[in-house]
């Protein structure tokens, strides 16, 4: 059911620059917003918080 809705996410425009895209932005959004739920004030925090469940995501996302 995951899939479903980041299926969703992955209709969005990247807005972002070729040059420099480490991730796609689907995985970049559902990490953020996981993070967010789970108390993440900043960028640090949220990438912080996707290293720490790295595992858990990889379940589910990309990641490439």
């Amino acid at each position: 059911m995951v899939t479903k809705q980041i299926e969703h996410l992955e209709r969005i425009k990247d807005p972002r620059q070729l040059t420099g895209r480490r991730h796609l932005l689907a995985d970049v959004l559902v990490i953020g917003l996981c993070a967010v739920i789970c108390g993440a004030d900043g960028w640090q925090a949220m990438a912080a918080f996707g290293r720490a469940k790295r595992k858990w995501f990889k379940s589910f996302l990309s990641l490439p």
